[in-house]
This record gives C-alpha cells, sequence and structure tokens, in this order.
C-alpha cells in the first residue's frame, strides 16, 4: 500500500530524514508523530511526492487523498464552487461534464460508439454515487462544521480554517487507499473532532497522519511511528500513543540498563588490565584484555537523548486600571449576515475567560474585535490604560513570511541580538534556525515563534486564538505552565477542553450569541 525504503533528506543546516524504511499494509491507522520541528510535515511531502528524497524511494498507490497543514487553493479552483471541489474528489464533475457533452451530441444523431461511451461514462457516475452526492456531500460538510456554507458558494471566499476542513471532506469523500493528514483536527470543534475520529477509526482506508491530539491518536490508530529528531529515525510501536508513552519508556529503560551494564564491565576490564606485571606473559595479557575492552566500547549502544523542550516564561508585566477591556454594543456583520451580536464586557485585570462555540460561530471574530484587529460594525471598544495587548492569531497572519525568525523577534522587542537570540533558543530556535524565513518553518515551528514574539513583547493583557495548535504535547504543557503563572488578562479560544479547564476562567462567552456567563 505504502512502501518507504532508505529515505533520507537534509536541509543545508541539519539532518531531517535518516534511512527511513516501513510499509503500511490495507487498513492500517498509523500516527506519525514527534517533537515540532523533527520534519513529521517534511516526510509527508517527501510520501505525496512534493519534495524529492536526498536518497531512497517511496512506492504510494494510485489514489491518495492528501490534507496538508495549511490549504491553500490554486488558481485553477479560483471559480470552483464547494460542491465542485468536494465533488472531484471522486471525478463526478468531469463525469458530469462528459455526460453533458455526449447527451447534446451538437445537435446530431448519436453513433453507436457514442451511446456505447454514454452508458460506460454513466455506469462509472452512478458507481461513484454521483446521484446521491449533494445530499452525501452536505451531511459531510455538516459534521465537519459547515453546515452554514451553501454548495454553491464559491471557495475562494473561504478562511483558512474552512478551507482545512473542506479539504477533509473531499479527502474523505475520496474514499481513497492512502489517506495523508497533517494535523487534522486544528480546526475542528469538539462535535466535528469526535466524529472524524470515529470515521478514521472504521473507513477503510490506511491512514497515516501527523497529529498531537492525544485523543486522536488514542482513539483512531494502532500504530505509532516516532520520528526521533535525535537520530532521524522512524522508530515503530504498536498501540496507541498511550501504549507507545509507555513502551517508549520501557525501551529507553533497558538501553539504560545495558548501557550501565557494559560500562560497568568494560570499567572491571581496564581496573584488570592496569594491575598486570611487566613480563611479556603479562603485557601480553593486559593487551588482550585491552582489545577486548575496546571492542565492547565500539559496540556500546548510543545514551538515549531526551528532546529539548520549549521553556515559556512571561517577564514582569506592568500594572493596569481594574477594567482592561470594556465593549459597549459592539457587533460585527457582513451583508444581511451578523456574525457577532452586539455585547457588552467588562475584563478585569488578571481575568480569564474563554470563548466558545461550534465552527462557524464567530469567535475568531470577536477575538478580532475585542483585540482591535477588525473594525466593528457598530459599537466600541477601549482598552484600558497602560494596557499592551498581545493577539495570537490561529492562521499566524502576523509573520511575515519574507522575514526571518530572528527579524521577527526584533519587531517584537528592542533587545540586543544576543538576548533576542537566548530567548529564540527558548523556544528551539538554535544557532542558524534564528536566519531562517518563516515561510520554511512548520505549523509547529511558526506557533513557537508567534508565542516568542508574546513573550519578548511583554503583554499585560492576551488575546489567544488556539494557541495550542501545532504544538506537541511536551509544548503544550509548557504554555500551559507559562498561562497558569502570568499575571495578566486574558481571553482565549482553544478547542482543547483539557487545556482550558486546566487554566481554570471565571467567565466564558457562548458563540454564537455572544452570552456572557460564569465558566463551569
Amino acid at each position: 500500500m505504502l512502501q518507504l525504503k532508505q529515505v533520507n533528506y537534509a536541509t543545508p543546516t541539519r539532518q531531517l530524514v535518516r534511512d527511513a524504511s516501513f510499509t503500511l499494509g490495507r487498513g492500517d491507522k498509523v500516527g506519525l508523530v514527534g517533537v515540532n520541528g523533527a520534519g513529521k510535515s517534511t516526510l509527508l511531502r517527501i510520501i505525496m511526492g512534493e519534495v524529492p528524497p536526498a536518497s531512497g524511494s517511496v512506492i504510494r498507490p494510485p489514489r491518495v487523498g492528501y490534507v496538508p497543514q495549511s490549504v491553500e487553493f490554486d488558481s485553477s479552483r479560483k471559480d470552483q464552487s464547494v460542491y465542485e471541489y468536494v465533488a472531484e474528489g471522486r471525478a463526478l464533475v468531469t463525469l458530469q461534464h462528459k455526460l453533458d457533452e455526449l447527451s447534446n451530441g451538437n445537435g446530431k444523431r448519436p453513433t453507436n460508439d457514442a451511446l456505447r461511451e454514454y452508458e460506460r461514462t454513466l455506469a462509472a457516475f452512478e458507481a461513484a454515487g454521483g446521484w446521491q452526492a449533494k445530499a452525501t456531500i452536505s451531511v459531510m460538510l455538516a459534521r465537519l462544521g459547515l453546515s452554514f456554507i451553501e454548495l454553491e458558494s464559491p471557495i475562494n471566499v473561504l478562511s483558512g480554517g474552512q478551507r482545512a476542513r473542506l479539504a477533509i471532506a473531499r479527502a474523505l469523500f475520496a474514499e481513497p487507499e492512502l489517506l495523508v493528514l497533517d494535523e487534522p483536527t486544528n480546526h475542528l470543534d469538539v462535535g466535528a473532532k469526535e466524529w472524524l475520529m470515529k470515521y478514521l477509526g472504521t473507513c477503510k482506508s490506511t491512514v497515516l497522519m501527523v497529529s498531537h491530539d492525544l485523543q486522536l491518536l488514542d482513539r483512531s490508530i494502532s500504530a505509532i511511528f516516532h520520528l526521533n529528531e535525535m537520530d532521524q529515525r522512524v522508530h515503530i510501536y504498536r498501540g496507541n500513543y498511550s501504549q507507545f508513552t509507555v513502551l517508549k519508556s520501557a525501551a529507553t529503560a533497558q538501553v539504560q540498563k545495558s548501557l550501565k551494564t557494559q560500562q560497568k564491565q568494560i570499567a572491571l576490564l581496564k581496573a584488570s588490565a592496569a594491575t598486570m606485571g611487566a613480563s611479556e606473559k603479562q603485557a601480553t595479557r593486559r593487551k588482550n584484555i585491552e582489545r577486548r575492552a575496546a571492542a565492547m566500547e565500539q559496540l556500546l549502544p548510543d545514551a538515549p537523548k531526551e528532546s529539548k523542550a520549549i521553556k515559556v516564561k512571561f517577564p514582569p508585566l506592568q500594572r493596569t486600571q481594574e477594567i482592561v477591556v470594556r465593549t459597549h454594543k459592539i457587533h460585527k456583520s457582513y451583508g444581511n449576515k451578523q456574525i457577532v451580536p452586539p455585547f457588552n464586557l467588562e475584563m478585569e485585570r488578571g481575568e480569564r475567560i474563554v470563548v466558545t462555540g461550534g465552527n462557524g460561530a464567530g469567535k475568531t471574530t470577536l477575538l478580532k474585535l475585542v483585540s482591535k484587529q477588525l473594525e466593528p460594525s457598530g459599537g466600541t471598544v477601549e482598552h484600558g490604560s497602560a494596557v499592551s495587548l498581545g493577539y495570537y492569531a490561529q492562521e499566524q497572519e502576523q509573520l511575515d513570511p519574507k522575514a526571518t525568525v530572528l527579524e521577527e523577534a526584533r519587531s517584537a522587542s528592542s533587545g540586543a541580538e544576543g538576548y533576542l537570540r537566548g530567548m529564540l533558543a527558548q523556544f528551539g530556535f538554535y544557532g542558524d534556525a534564528a536566519f531562517q524565513p518563516t515561510h520554511t518553518l512548520s505549523g509547529g515551528e511558526r506557533s513557537r515563534l508567534c508565542l516568542a514574539k508574546l513573550v519578548l513583547q511583554g503583554n499585560n493583557c492576551l488575546v489567544l486564538d488556539e494557541p495550542t495548535n501545532n504544538l506537541d504535547p511536551a509544548s503544550i504543557q509548557q504554555v500551559l505552565q507559562a498561562l497558569l503563572a502570568y499575571e495578566g488578562a486574558m481571553l482565549l479560544v482553544s478547542h482543547d477542553q483539557a487545556f482550558v479547564r486546566a487554566l481554570a476562567p471565571r467567565r466564558v462567552i457562548v458563540m454564537p450569541h455572544a452570552q456572557v456567563k460564569l465558566f463551569a
């Protein structure tokens, strides 16, 4: 189904993939995991043929559904409707156009060959579920939180999150032999994620997905492929993510135990050799023992290396007045469609508020209104005196694709280069990585850079839109601990329920009606 043989890949500064070899059989469900920046998305791109490996080979089936982390529509699709985009996953639009042409026949009497071609095309259309396609696609879009989008709507007006969910719908509708997904739950609400987990767990397709969603990795997959950034190799573990953590810990402990035992044996041999006398016989024995010790040293296993976790710590904050943000009947509409209804809010110093609601409920729009990233249709928003508000965008559009990592850090702080480089290192950007253009960063690396900028800015009020998207589990825990220690006000959207509960917000804004309630 999918086979990799000794695949290698390196950037100009470091090795990402070393001798990757594995096979996925029919119906296998595999989660590809590793720390941010390990090369997981790059490996998926190699599998899809978007990036050539330095060496090795990839054999994949003809029908593959692929959804990258960031979905962009090329110019050839700009006039497609939502239905056309999804339906073409089964070539239904092409088949329908062919049926129309054969039916028209330019007003001429159809030949026997034309009739037979029509019958073959119609049979293919029916076999692909053409007559039921609109109903099937509508249900699938609803499951993925896109029920508010009309099938005839143009895809070029969709947001980044909506594009990602639409691409998932197309990939699933295609029912491919191999399904390759990169962080599929990033833009899904709780209901949509629950449906996707069930679908992936029961579908007939072979599945290979990158995800840091532990619930998804526990419920929908049967094997974990760990891309270890220390040795750049893919290590295979059977079972779900929870089982992987146990097996990996046990394997690490076994290697450490074996290493310790062999090192002790080598030390004893060297000590024995040191006691040998100066006679010819003793010298011969000493050399034999020393050779044996040297041979054992050559065969010593590498000591297990722990991944370097990011370090997130906000600096001391300037104190603000009691009310940090005040809104008065602020609202937003596009044409006749109201996205955020008029609402009033007084956000207090040090308060944590979470915004909840399904996909398309207006959560991101509300955050942009409060942070003054978006002009309201009416009403007012005021930031208190001495308030410095930091905004974390879900799609990280505040990053300049032409800028380097270090240039982005400079845009957030006037600190000396040494200080900025040190701060970037705490977020995993070591050495030459500081000079990497942001458009080459993985999703996790972009998330880490945006978080680093917030720390550098020293804002005393944070507005965060899905700050844990793309982050590995260890990084999420670091962010959580930093936010728990953060003394400023915080307005947050997150689909990670455990993360939200741990933050213990005082109030919740429930969308789409913008109802402000106590958090239960």
